[in-house]
């Protein structure tokens, strides 16, 4: 309340709408008033004065009001109205509405906002609510601490709850408001979701009642919600309906809840399912308004005051009526589903697996076969087989040959072996209709059988949404037939598929389900095609049926492979496989191989015919249609494998000789070698006679029968070493018949031609295939693309492995080889390797440029080995010959030896090296030249060279090994100055050209920021204080975030200062203000922008900052502030409080404290108050006698001198006061705050931690 005679601080607020002006004066509380009207003037009689400015009304509303003023006693608001008018006031507890309603107004008369009903309501409700919670003694609830965090994500916003322990939840959803109740009371600030909301939040309030929380957050149209769990924490994620989308509001339960749940059902127990069915009144859920039956409030109960009713039914989750709850009254159904046991047969395959080929690999024995060996069968399926047994007899049909007794579990003999039998009563009857017939299990007498749990089902759109909980994350297949669903589950977990018939009735017929062992089968017949789709969601599984794809499975593809005795198989990759399982489709006749798989969803798009099966489409999973009898599928690792005996004839052959997966385009015992001498046909003399030869063959030939021709042409092209001729008629080839790609022949001939062409990165995929994974010959092809990509390692281990293969080829090629293999080993440091590639190199058939690469890695490995004088000779004498790479290559060589034995100065070795350097371009000789030469420049202190030269390297062989290594050079050598004052020596100038220079060295995070810290410091030592700051300034608007940020702007603010430019020191504050900072750098933030508003003679600001901290530099910076703006009177009080008891005891004033004495004598004298300057006299006239100011006290505080105006104060007093008043406080200032706070950068930028422990500043 308001303290007596102090008027009330009002705001008023008008405008015209719907034909009449409405006034809205609102006050701190609830006003009684009195409203007359006389003389075309409203009076509104107060009974508690206002303070309430007027002055706009007559120019906000001009047609109804003329002038407006308060009376006197500001206990009355006087109104001048334009015309006659009925007028209306509305109280509303704080607020006031005056309404100026035309004469002769028809109609109802204006009503209070809806919004300000509401708020009323509201707070009649929680005034009621208080009342109810005293008498009921909930009052002394201890509130729990409740953090809200807030979290943008590109696709959904994240709002996350978090307690210091856990409680219970319960999430429900009201058109676009979300309701989430807490059974704790605790306060949460929701500002951030009210005044920066993330995406598809629009607002958040809070309520507290009967000791819980409930939060409700208003929604974006049509935006998807979803809530869990997370240690004490309850995560809220709201996406809108055109992102990536939540599948729906998931509901978590947080904490324990006891007495929440019904009783379990005892006696006998019939599941059945029912469509369309309406529950009874009492078992309907809360139901959300405009939502479609089965959206109810979703979530569990509270504990405390939610004991279930034990004569109705309690809804918990759904509007879904519990299986095991008896109901009032059947519901009411437009059809008759019933859980059933359909034609479905899970077959077993012959008894005799397929064998595996003899010379297939150990990988290629692919784990968990499915066979056809016996497996255990629970009783139910024996019951169900016998069934279906005698239903075969009566009709007189016979299983088919071959297959194992129907519902037998196909799976590894030792696992089905251990399959443990289920125990409890068999079925009382099993239905041969499939269509009419029923499965009732009855419990184990005295025993209450367990509630199962339930299988969600919701009509979201035209979707209809199914939810399978199972207790562990399974392996599943999902895939649509015709107009049936199948879904295959490696889980026996008994469910219960009642919401299916209730929420899907519309377009489902009938639903079965099989559970043999640990696979079980669910079948739902549709009343039409569908769109399926498959999710994991959770530990369970979310399947959609509807007329869109919701969440498109990533495709799985079948890749036609060879196996190792070259009969071809296909390869699916379906990574986290479960098991294969054989199930006979007995309305369609046929047996399919289903491939389980944990998520996400991967399967086939379209179905895919081949001459040996068919791999059906699926929405999760793989499904094989077998068509030959021994057709075999098999898991091995991360793929599926669908394999016969005789392998598989998976295409027609177009290229001449080559049947995919049966015969190769080449030797397929050596897919990798490249016949030169044969494939010359005649040598390079008959070369051009060759080339005619075969191309008017191709000219010839109808276009489907060019393919052999066109493979002869490219082996002699190939043959000669012509990369592009030869690679142009292999493509030509692939186009006519793609599935060549497949053939490891084709692929080896490719990457050669790749190699010669100088494209290695295709030569490498073309040979990373698993047809030439094993051969001897690839892999010596492979050690050529690494040796020319730099991967040395990797080169020699593959030269290592094709070494058996050498011996095949011509003396040219095996030298090429050789010489690839002995740098490999030389730059692994493998000097007994690189001997024996260098003695085995056939010298007799070496051309001179071979003889030539030969002698260069002689001589470096008579460096490697120590003998230089040797080295250095061989190098010479290549050097000096013919100019080519092995010339460039020597002599670099032969400088960096000469330098490494100090026989030649730097000087001319870095001369040498940068003729070297322009002379000779474009490979890895010059990428060492250029890193020589730049270790050169660094060992005489020519930094800005040498990062010059590194830089040049960088850009001209950018993405190689090499490069990445002289990247990571350039930065080490741009550390080694800047961080651990490498560039001390330098001039400061110098150094600050060199960091701007290559400032984008500066590495990340702390380390970058402790480099721009020594440099700040290092430029503010030698007063470059415009250059610090910018520096620092590129750190707060680019680098940094946070309490860091902030950090570094207080240091910013801090050279400002010091450069006299307070207006820069203010902006970098205000800038970087933060909600939280810690308490030390919070009050060092709050120092600098007081002194910077005091330079600025802002003091009113600057003293009321001030004012909120404590300790003697804030009362000295307060006393400063006071003296600068001239408020001599409150200055001449601050320095004397500053005094204290100083001018007692008998140690000499310091020099700070004599000045304090004497700028409070001036500031007293100039405020006239004689009363003060006689205090201060009195209380240090002792001691500034015996004080060097002795003179200059009795002049400012001798009271003959101190009456009258200034100019009467005398000529003494006012050359002294301006002497004072020169005295430079802002270097005082500095220096004391560096003192405190320490130099610019002193502080870990990220290090804002304080002794005293954080505080919630609210002012950054």
């Amino acid at each position: 309340m308001a303290q007596a005679n102090s008027p009330l601080r009002g705001e008023v607020v008008a405008r015209e709408e719907n034909g009449h002006a409405r006034l809205v004066f609102t006050f701190p509380e609830p006003i009684e008033f009195e409203r007359t009207i006389a003389n075309g003037v409203l009076v509104l009689s107060l009974k508690t004065p206002v303070d309430i400015d007027l002055s706009g009304l007559a120019l906000s509303v001009p047609s109804y009001i003329v002038a407006a003023r308060r009376g006197p006693d500001d206990a009355s608001l006087r109104f001048a109205l334009a015309r006659r008018l009925t007028v209306a006031v509305l109280p509303a507890a704080e607020r006031l509405f005056v309404d100026l309603l035309p004469e002769g107004w028809q109609g109802p008369l204006p009503t209070l906002p809806e919004d300000v009903v509401a708020e009323l309501a509201e707070r009649a409700a929680k005034i009621e609510r208080a009342k109810r919670l005293a008498r009921n003694g909930v009052s002394n609830l201890s509130s729990v601490p409740l953090t809200l965090r807030v979290g943008r994500y590109p696709t959904f916003s994240r709002i996350v709850f978090e307690w210091n322990d856990a409680v219970e939840t319960i999430l429900s959803r009201s058109g676009n408001t979300v309701k989430i109740k807490f059974n704790r009371p605790g306060e949460v600030d929701l500002t951030r979701l009210n005044v920066d909301p993330p995406p598809n939040v629009r607002g958040a309030r809070m309520d507290t009642e009967d000791g819980r929380t409930e939060v409700q957050i208003d929604v974006a149209i049509g935006a998807d919600v979803r809530g869990f769990r997370e240690n004490t924490s309850y995560v809220l994620d709201i996406a809108s309906d055109d992102g990536l989308g939540l599948d729906e509001i998931d509901v978590v339960t947080q904490g324990q809840v006891s007495g929440a749940l019904p009783p379990a059902p005892t006696g006998d127990e019939k599941i059945r399912l029912s469509g369309t069915a309406s529950p009874p009144a009492s078992e309907k859920g809360d139901q959300i308004p405009g939502a479609k039956a089965g959206e109810a409030i979703q979530g569990v109960p509270l504990a405390a005051d939610s004991e279930p009713d034990p004569a109705k039914p309690t809804n918990f989750a759904s509007s879904t009526v519990d299986p095991g709850t008896e109901p009032e009254k059947p519901p009411t159904t437009s059809g008759n589903l019933e859980i059933s046991v359909s034609p479905l047969v899970i077959a077993g395959r012959p008894e005799t697996p397929t064998p595996v080929p003899p010379d297939e690999p150990p990988d290629a024995a692919e784990p968990k076969i499915a066979t056809g060996a016996p497996v255990a069968r629970s009783p139910v399926a024996e019951q169900i087989s016998a069934a279906q047994d005698g239903a075969a007899a009566q009709t007189g049909t016979q299983a088919p040959d071959g297959q194992a007794e129907e519902l037998a579990l196909v799976q590894m003999p030792d696992a089905a072996a251990s399959e443990p039998e289920p125990s409890g009563p068999l079925p009382e009857s099993i239905f041969d209709d499939p269509d009419q017939s029923e499965v009732t299990m009855e419990a184990s007498a005295g025993e209450a059988p367990k509630a199962k749990p339930k299988v969600e089902a919701k009509i979201v759109g035209e979707t209809l949404r199914i939810t399978l909980p199972f207790g562990t994350p399974v392996a599943g297949a999902v895939f649509q037939r015709a107009q049936t669903l199948w879904m295959v589950f490696d889980a026996d977990d008994a469910l219960d598929f009642a919401a299916i018939a209730r929420e899907g009735a519309d377009r489902v017929n009938d639903v079965s389900v099989v559970v043999s062992g640990r696979m079980q089968v669910i079948r739902i017949k549709l009343k039409r095609r569908y769109l399926i789709t498959a999710s994991p969601q959770g530990r369970g599984w979310l399947v959609s049926v509807g007329d869109m794809v919701l969440d498109p499975a990533t495709p799985v593809v079948l890749e036609r492979a060879l196996r190792a005795d070259g009969r071809s198989k296909v390869v699916a990759n379906l990574p986290d496989n479960g098991n294969v399982h054989w199930i006979s489709d007995a309305e369609v006749g046929d047996q399919l191989a289903v491939v389980t798989a944990f998520g996400p969803a991967r399967g086939m798009i379209k179905r895919q015919e081949f001459v040996e099966f068919a791999a059906l489409p699926t929405a999760h999973g793989l499904v094989i249609k077998p068509i030959a009898d021994d057709l075999a599928v098999r898991i091995a690792y991360a793929d599926v494998v669908v394999t016969r005996d005789s392998g598989l004839t998976v295409s027609a052959a177009r290229w001449r000789g080559y049947v995919p997966g049966q015969k190769g385009t080449g030797d397929g015992t050596r897919p990798g070698f490249i016949n030169f001498d044969d494939w010359q046909q005649g040598g390079r003399e008959d070369y051009r006679n060759q080339v005619k030869r075969i191309s008017s063959t191709i000219s010839r030939l109808e276009s489907e029968n060019r393919a052999g021709a066109r493979l002869e042409l490219a082996r002699l092209y190939l043959a000669h070493q012509l990369g592009p001729e030869a690679y142009g008629m292999l493509q030509l080839g692939l186009e006519e018949d793609p599935e060549v790609e497949n053939d490891p022949v084709f692929r080896a001939m490719r990457g050669v031609a790749n190699i010669f062409m100088n494209h290695f990165k295709e030569a490498r995929a073309d040979f990373d295939v698993r047809g030439l994974a094993q051969d001897p010959h690839s892999a010596l092809w492979r050690g050529i693309i690494a040796s020319r990509q730099g991967r040395w390692r990797e080169a020699q281990l593959a030269f290592a492995e094709g070494g058996v293969a050498l011996d095949a080829y011509p003396a040219d090629r095996q030298a090429i080889f050789r010489l690839a293999a002995a740098r490999a080993a030389l730059m692994t440091n493998d000097l007994e390797s690189a001997t024996r590639h260098l003695d085995a190199l056939p010298n007799a058939d070496l051309d001179e440029t071979n003889r030539r690469k030969a002698d260069l890695l002689g001589a470096k490995l008579a460096r490697a080995l120590g003998r230089t004088e040797q080295a250095l000779a061989i190098f010479r004498q290549i050097a000096d010959g013919p100019w080519g790479q092995e010339a460039a290559e020597a002599q670099f060589n032969r400088i960096s030896l000469e330098v490494q034995k100090n026989a030649i100065p730097v000087a001319d070795a870095i001369e040498q090296l940068e003729t070297l350097a322009i002379s000779w371009r474009g490979d890895d000789i010059e990428l060492s030249v250029m890193q020589n030469l730049a270790e050169l420049h660094v060992s005489t202190g020519n930094y800005q060279r040498a990062l010059g030269i590194m830089r040049e390297a960088v850009m001209a062989r950018n993405g190689g090994e090499r490069t990445r290594q002289i990247h990571q050079d350039m930065t080490e050598i741009f550390e080694r100055l800047f961080l651990d004052d490498g560039a001390r020596d330098m001039k400061p100038l110098k150094a600050l050209s060199l960091f701007y220079e290559f400032r984008e060295l500066t590495p990340v995070g702390r380390r970058g920021d402790e480099m721009i810290r020594k440099l700040v410091r290092r430029l503010i030592e030698v007063d470059l204080l415009s250059q610090a700051s910018d520096l620092l300034n590129h750190q707060v608007e680019n680098r940094l975030i946070g309490a860091a940020r902030a950090q570094v702007a207080a240091d910013l603010a801090l050279i400002h200062l010091m450069n006299h430019k307070p207006e820069l020191a203010l902006r970098a504050i205000r800038r970087t203000r933060q909600a939280v900072l810690p308490i030390s750098l919070q009050r060092k933030r709050n120092t600098l922008e007081a002194r910077a508003l005091a330079e600025l003679g802002r003091v009113d600001m600057a003293v009321e900052l001030l004012n909120t901290m404590e300790g003697a530099d804030i009362e000295q910076l307060k006393a400063d502030a006071l003296w600068r703006g001239k408020r001599w009177q409150q200055a001449g009080l601050q320095f004397e409080k500053m005094l204290g008891d100083s001018w007692q005891g008998d140690a000499d004033f310091s020099d700070v404290e004599r000045l304090n004495v004497m700028r409070a004598g001036i500031s007293f004298s100039l405020a006239n108050d004689r009363i003060g300057t006689d205090r201060l006299r009195r209380k240090f006239i002792a001691k500034m006698s015996s004080s060097p100011d002795a003179v200059n006290f009795d002049v400012v505080t001798k009271v003959g001198q101190n009456t009258g105006a200034d100019q009467g104060k005398g000529i003494a007093f006012n050359t002294l006061a301006a002497e004072i008043a020169e005295i430079d406080t802002l270097s005082a200032f500095i220096e004391n705050f560096r003192k405190r706070y320490g130099e610019v950068g002193t502080r870990a930028l990220g290090d804002t931690s304080d002794a005293g422990g954080a505080a919630a500043a609210q002012n950054g």
